[in-house]
């Protein structure tokens, strides 16, 4: 149950019970009325059960009263009705008593549901009441003995389109036709992308219903159907203010998700305790009138700041620490001479930075903070402002921006991840892709300096050498005669003797990369034509960022259509090309410890030599790895394999065109091509110029060094 605002002073009182002592004084504001209750029963040491027909809320003000009287006092005020039964107190707004010898009704009850009407009577009644869904309809009554069947039809008068039936052991409402809801009024107007509202108690959900139909945004409400807006008259508001004062007096709280505004009742809103009191202040020099025009508008709303009974008086009400605050603001604003009175605006700091930076031997009344409108009130004589304006403007002046040079990166990277220590606000872009300005307090600059020098870094780049091989008919293993390796006994080495021409004219380092057998085969196999080099290669890139090698032929044909006109069939061409040959892309990064991750598509394809079809067709084979390796290690992409199927065939001149016999002078031959493209990459982390200068160039060099 949420919490009551009041303010409690007990009296001294030295006997008796402590439930009879006098309270001096306790004041709701705006609160529920079954809260409201709940803090008479804690009073009074009893059980206080309210029903469903008590809502609302409403204020109420007692002084030098027993908890038993103000309840008593309460119930008169808000005209409830108690019955106390087994030392438990049952609360209602409906009374309803039956006269045993006429066994006819007496009801009362003010602003009450039909429906509640309708249950007290059945239960008081003792008789069986059953209704269809009724509209929230509010109704006064006052009968006095009464039967039941009249009661209920007065109860159903407002109920348009019920009627009532009556039998031998209950009696039904019956909803006979369409209910014509009367039209709501109009509580919230719009204009543009303003929000204006007049609001006096009405139910929160027809407001909300009103304020999201103007706004048409979708909306849940959690909230019980009870809860009103006790009072609100607002102007010219957006549409977030607007929602923002709906729900705050209704004791309530919003939250967006997913284009959603959910209002659900809060409990801190509806009722935290404070201590509040009224007081009222003594004005010696000025009056409430001009007193109101100085005083910050939060102020006086939040303390509800107003006239007293003469214009030398202000009353207020509100927390000791609130009233504090304006007890204090009345000691700078009431003194002679009124009209020397300056709220000065505060244009490129925080009034609270300058605030205590002003020398205290220009003023002769302390200089007052006002936090919301970041400015600072000042009372002195005009003689004595224009020292005081220098100073400020002194200490106002704007910073003027400091120009920050990027080394690396772009200014649209810095500010899509802007380091933790900046606001946005302090950032400004120059227009340049390397430079911005820097406006933001000199405390903070040495700390944004060294969080850009780790952001404003070089990218690593990435050296792919790439070596593509199509074999023919597969791999081969051997080696040539001319290629062996003989043991040194004198130093206990190995000597590698052989050819090794058609490799050493690579940029790729193969005998580094695989060994001297690998080297020795590949060699082998490009000499005896059952291998060759589709591409030799090296590209460079940044990290993160993909490179792409393309090795194609384009072959374009002239593909007809036929349309038909006026009985003429005319043939139209359209060019087209087909692409084949290999394209690999590579996206590779570098990660903290100097792995390569990359992402390798490989693509193969080849156009066919069948000539039976006018559109040309063609083959593709494709691979996808992710792969993961470190800086100069080699890694193999395969898997790249075809199988074609050639017929060839072969006449004899002259005697293959003789009748009958010549296709004894024909041969076909059919025969099976296997091929596989390998690629082998080695990425490099790129540190320096001068090193991993393993290539063609280097090989010779290599080979002396091992």
């Amino acid at each position: 149950m949420p919490k009551i605002i009041k303010y409690l002073i007990p009296l001294l009182i030295t006997a008796g019970s402590a439930h009879a002592q006098k309270i001096k004084s306790m004041e709701f504001s705006f609160q529920k009325k079954t809260d409201i209750l709940m803090v008479f029963a804690g009073e009074m040491g009893v059980s206080v059960i309210p029903d469903q027909s008590i809502s609302g809320t409403t204020s109420f003000h007692f002084e030098n009263l027993t908890a038993r009287e103000a309840f008593e006092e309460f119930l008169a005020a808000e005209e409830l009705y108690a019955e106390e039964k087994n030392s438990v107190i049952h609360v209602s707004a409906v009374y309803v008593s039956k006269n045993p010898s006429t066994q006819k009704l007496t009801v009362y009850g003010k602003n009450v549901l039909t429906e509640d009407f309708i249950k007290r009577i059945s239960s008081a009644e003792e008789k069986t009441i059953v209704f269809d869904p009724l509209p929230e309809e509010r109704i006064t009554l006052n009968i006095k003995e009464e039967s039941i069947s009249t009661v209920l039809e007065i109860c159903t008068l407002r109920l348009e389109g019920f009627t009532l039936e009556e039998e031998e052991s209950y009696f039904y409402i019956k909803k006979s036709g369409e209910n014509r809801s009367s039209k709501k009024s109009k509580l919230i107007s719009r204009n543009e992308e303003l929000y204006s509202c007049c609001i006096d108690g009405e139910l929160l959900n027809d407001v909300l219903e009103q304020f999201f139909s103007l706004s048409d945004t979708g909306r849940s409400v959690l909230t019980p159907d009870t809860l009103r807006v006790p009072c609100l008259h607002a102007r010219d508001k957006t549409f977030t203010q607007m929602l923002s004062l709906i729900t705050e007096n209704a004791g309530c709280s919003f939250s967006k998700k997913d284009g959603i505004w959910f209002i659900f009742e809060d409990s801190r809103k509806s009722g935290n305790i404070h201590c509040r009191e009224t007081e009222t202040f003594s004005l010696h020099h000025s009056t409430a009138q001009e007193i109101l025009k100085i005083l910050p508008s939060d102020l006086i709303s939040h303390l509800s700041v107003k006239p007293g009974k003469n214009s030398s008086t202000l009353t207020a009400y509100g927390t000791e620490t609130e009233l504090k605050l304006l007890k204090d603001a009345l000691k700078k604003t009431d003194i002679p001479d009124l009209s020397t009175v300056k709220i000065i605006s505060i244009k490129n700091t925080q009034a609270e930075k300058i605030l205590p930076l002003l020398p205290r031997n220009l003023f002769s009344t302390e200089p007052l903070l006002i936090a919301e409108q970041n400015a600072i009130m000042i009372t002195e004589k005009e003689e004595n402002l224009e020292p005081i304006y220098s100073c400020i403007e002194a200490l106002d002046r704007a910073k003027p921006a400091e120009e920050v040079k990027l080394k690396y990166i772009k200014t649209e990277d810095l500010f899509s991840k802007l380091p933790p220590s900046v606001e946005a606000g302090w950032i400004k872009d120059s227009g340049y892709p390397n430079l911005i300005f820097y406006t933001g307090p000199e405390e903070k600059k040495e700390i944004f300096l060294k969080e850009l020098s780790a952001v404003d870094r070089p990218r690593p780049q990435i050296r792919y050498q790439m070596l593509a091989v199509q074999y023919n008919g597969g791999k081969g293993t051997s080696v040539k005669k001319t290629a062996s390796v003989k043991r040194l006994d004198a130093d206990k080495c190995s000597s590698f003797t052989g050819e090794l021409s058609n490799i050493t004219s690579l940029a790729f380092n193969v005998i580094d990369s695989f060994g001297w057998q690998f080297a020795a085969s590949l060699n082998s196999q490009i000499s005896e034509n059952r291998a060759r080099i589709f591409t030799d290669t090296t590209l460079t890139s940044i990290s993160g960022e993909e490179v792409r090698f393309q090795n194609t032929d384009t072959y374009r044909y002239l593909e007809y259509e036929y349309e038909t006109a006026s009985g003429i069939t005319a043939a139209t061409g359209v060019t087209q090309q087909i692409t084949s040959g290999l394209i690999v892309s590579i996206k590779g990064w570098v990660s903290g410890d100097s792995m390569i991750t990359m992402d390798v598509n490989a693509t193969i394809s080849k156009q066919n030599s069948d000539s039976s079809s006018q559109i040309p067709s063609t083959s593709e084979r494709v691979v996808n790895s992710h792969i993961r390796t470190k800086s100069g290690k080699s890694i193999v992409i395969s898997g790249l394999i075809k199988e074609d199927e050639n017929d060839n065939k072969s006449r004899t001149p002259f005697l293959s065109r003789i009748p009958v016999i010549g296709k004894l002078f024909e041969q076909n031959v059919s025969s099976k091509e296997k091929t596989e493209i390998e690629i082998y990459i080695i990425p490099v982390l790129v540190t320096d110029e001068n090193e991993e200068r393993k290539t063609a160039a280097g090989l010779y060099e290599y080979l002396m060094e091992t």
